[in-house]
């Protein structure tokens, strides 16, 4: 594995986050998490970055929900995505 490249496993649960699907709420959890564990706030380009700015750009436009992002699915991405 080269520098700057995550786990196959990694990539998954990064992955496992619909932008078009993810909402306000899970946008706002996902961008806490990644703030508690990198100690700051997320940098643009992070997922949470993305996830707000999807959200951003849908505005209120309903969203038609697939699988609800539990707890741990949207903790072990925040991880994920943090461990670049």
């Amino acid at each position: 594995m080269t520098a700057g490249q995550r786990p196959e496993r990694e990539q998954d649960m990064v992955a496992c986050i619909n932008l078009h699907t993810i909402t306000r709420e899970e946008a706002q959890r996902l961008e806490s998490l990644e703030h508690a564990l990198l100690g700051y706030v997320p940098p643009s380009g992070s997922l949470a970055a993305q996830a707000q700015a999807a959200v951003a750009r849908r505005g209120a436009h309903p969203v038609t929900k697939g699988a609800v992002l539990t707890n741990l699915t949207l903790t072990l991405s925040a991880a994920a995505d943090t461990n670049q």
